[in-house]
């Protein structure tokens, strides 16, 4: 018989700090010395009537009681004698005395009331166990894929339900272990599924409780489920009972209809946008061609229709019938354009920026033609639509940054230009909330005031839902290094709360709905209008993350000291390093991309591994004209040109690093050493 004992070695990572590493041992595939070691110790005791010492080996090794506990109880059922009937009595009485509870009884009675059918389906769950368990040891010493665990969990769930259809607790809350383990962050950290290991937790628990299993698991089991419910993620209420019912009156929802506002200024708002600013060469773009040409606002679906009138008028169409509706002026300034949106109970009130470019529009210090042609129209846009709610007799004004014309819509994460591959913008909107002077990003749990609600937009934001919740809260505190301070900072919760934002630059200490938590998107910027710089912060998987626990206040540390991520193509003697792929990264891991007016311009040295110097640093350079925006796209010019650099003959393992000896944004920065 295989040994059945628990994958106790996890505890080292997990549970040490309230159990102590004294506790933790490596599971075997097979029958171990230890196991060996118990039965004989035990048999020697047990044959010369050492209860006292009989007890002491329990205690001391309870996984290599279980196991022999499982082998006796297993032989009484298919291979009854006097021999195995004594060593049950003896271990039934050492464990009852130890232990106090009917673990042994237990398994007596489910290995002799078990048929024959579910004897042969037993065997089979087994050796799938067997073979999963495996993958798992796997997984665990290697690469420790994510989605490798992902599976493995899954297959022990299913595993888990089969063993309890044919009774067998003990392996069903085996397998349960298994999946909590795939789904905590024990050695895959970057994608942890709590709520689902919560789940698994919960199960181990009970099934080991149910069959008088209080081991080592059990009692680190406990207290790791107690701490993933402290961050929110145990079981709800359950249907009936009084906190279940107490939450449900607590939250009934009221519905709020809109009144519409147009925001004429863009700056008479503090707005978490990385966008707005003087700087419209980067805002969205409404392009159109000749005259009788037509576009349409590229993230709207069922918005107006612009149509180029005349050489210099563009009307927008409202309401489908080709006729244009609402006129928006082109002009080297900003206009304010306020039209509706929807019918019925959907009708709202919209509105955007205007403006139009010039033959000397500046763009990352280049110069564009950026005025209207008679072939080619471009109308940058700016987002002006808010909608006010009245609630509870504060006022809450809804901006619609993403220009998609829903208010407090799910955000979506969009490819900008100037973003590193693989890599998005998230656009959320804003939310300001009574009198404030500066917007927080718009999220569908909010606090107003002391109290918490959870929103939810109708009808394109005509109207808003707003239910009132409960639930433990605790802190988090931004702990910026070095470098400028960021304008915003949003943090994005999980699970319950993926749909929450919350800035932390919006106060000292940002209260926060327990769970856990990872910075978004921010921005930092230096100058004034034109003159300014400025750069977008997002998060990536790599990012940090931040578990706020009940209560507590947790730090933040983001900002400097900064590195350099970059990417090396080799090749014969000779590396690239890809001008698109250097970034620079924060101590959180948060990445500084789309950089305006403050491009990267380092220096790339190699030495071989392990040197102590480097070679004299060769510059990669940056784009200086508008040929190399024509020959490389606008995308090129907010990073460094490519560089390819020659090695000495020979050199095999090198390594390379990058210093930007001064940027106007962020100063002197040195990367580590890469290979």
């Amino acid at each position: 018989m295989m040994n059945p004992r628990p994958i106790c070695f996890l505890l080292l990572s997990v549970f040490v700090p309230f159990l102590g590493a004294g506790l933790v041992h490596a599971p075997s595939m097979g029958a171990t010395q230890e196991q060996d070691t118990f039965k004989s110790q035990f048999e020697l005791a047990r044959k010369v009537g050492d209860k006292t010492r009989m007890q002491q080996l329990v205690k001391r090794d309870m996984d290599g009681a279980v196991a022999f506990i499982l082998e006796v109880a297993e032989g009484i059922a298919n291979s009854p004698s006097e021999l195995v009937f004594e060593r049950m009595e003896a271990l039934r009485e050492t464990w009852k005395a130890e232990v106090r509870t009917d673990f042994c009884e237990k398994m007596e009675t489910f290995f002799s009331r078990i048929p024959v059918p579910l004897k042969r389906d037993r065997r089979r769950l087994r050796l799938s166990y067997d073979k999963l368990a495996g993958d798992w040891q796997t997984n665990s010493k290697g690469d420790r894929d994510r989605k490798e665990f992902n599976r493995i969990a899954a297959e022990f769930t299913s595993l888990a339900d089969a063993f309890k259809t044919i009774g067998d607790v003990y392996y069903e809350s085996n397998s349960w272990q298994y999946v909590a383990l795939s789904h905590d962050d024990s050695y895959e950290k970057k994608n942890p599924n709590y709520k689902e290991a919560a789940k698994a937790y919960a199960r181990c628990v009970e099934t080991r409780e149910e069959i008088g299993l209080k081991d080592v698991i059990f009692k680190g089991f406990v207290v790791r489920l107690k701490a993933l419910e402290k961050l929110g993620y145990g079981k709800p209420p359950e249907a009936g009972s009084a906190e279940a019912e107490a939450a449900a009156e607590f939250a009934q929802p009221v519905v709020i209809s809109s009144s519409f506002e147009l925001l004429e200024d863009i700056e008479a708002i503090q707005r978490p946008n990385y966008r707005l600013d003087a700087h419209f060469a980067m805002w969205p773009t409404l392009a159109l061609k000749g005259v009788d040409s037509t576009a349409t606002f590229v993230r709207m679906e069922g918005g107006p229709t612009a149509i180029r009138t005349k050489a210099s008028e563009v009307m927008l169409d409202t309401n489908g019938d080709g006729e244009g509706d609402v006129r928006v002026p082109l002009r080297g300034k900003t206009q304010a354009i306020q039209l509706e949106l929807g019918d019925g109970e959907a009708k709202r009130g919209w509105g955007f920026l205007a403006i139009v470019g010039h033959e000397k529009l500046q763009y990352q210090g280049l110069e564009m033609n950026a005025a209207l042609q008679d072939k080619y129209a471009g109308i940058y846009l700016a987002p002006a639509g808010s909608a006010r709610y009245d609630l509870a007799g504060t006022t809450l004004r809804i901006i619609d940054e993403n220009l998609n014309g829903v208010y407090g819509d799910v955000p979506l994460n969009w490819g900008s230009i100037g973003l590193s591959a693989d890599h998005f913008e998230p656009e959320v909107d804003s939310i300001v909330i009574g009198d404030a002077t500066k917007a927080v990003p718009y999220s569908e749990y909010i606090q107003i005031g002391k109290d918490w609600y959870q929103l939810e937009s109708l009808n394109g934001g005509a109207q808003l839902q707003a239910t009132r919740v409960k639930f433990p809260t605790g802190e988090l505190k931004l702990d910026w290094g070095k470098g400028p301070k960021p304008d915003f900072l949003v943090v994005k919760g999980r699970d319950r709360f993926v749909n929450c934002y919350f800035d932390l630059t919006s106060a000292n200490k940002v209260e926060v709905p327990v769970g856990r938590y990872t910075i978004s998107y921010g921005r930092l910027s230096k100058g004034k209008r034109l003159q300014s710089m400025k750069a977008l912060i997002i998060g990536d998987e790599s990012t940090t993350a931040f578990d706020v626990p009940a209560g507590e206040t947790v730090e933040v540390a983001a900002g400097g000291p900064f590195d350099l991520d970059f990417k090396l193509d080799s090749g014969d003697d000779k590396f690239t390093v890809p001008g698109a792929s250097v970034v620079l990264v924060g101590q959180a891991g948060e990445r500084y991309e789309r950089l305006w007016n403050c491009v990267l311009d380092p220096a790339v040295s190699w030495r071989k591994t392990g040197a102590k110097r480097g070679t004299k640093g060769e510059g990669m350079g940056v784009h200086m004209d508008r040929e190399a925006m024509a020959k490389f796209g606008y995308g090129a010019v907010w990073f460094p040109k490519d560089l390819e650099v020659s090695l000495r003959k020979g050199t095999e393992d090198f390594e390379v690093q990058l210093v930007v000896k001064k940027n106007k944004l962020f100063g002197k920065i040195t990367s580590s050493w890469r290979d």
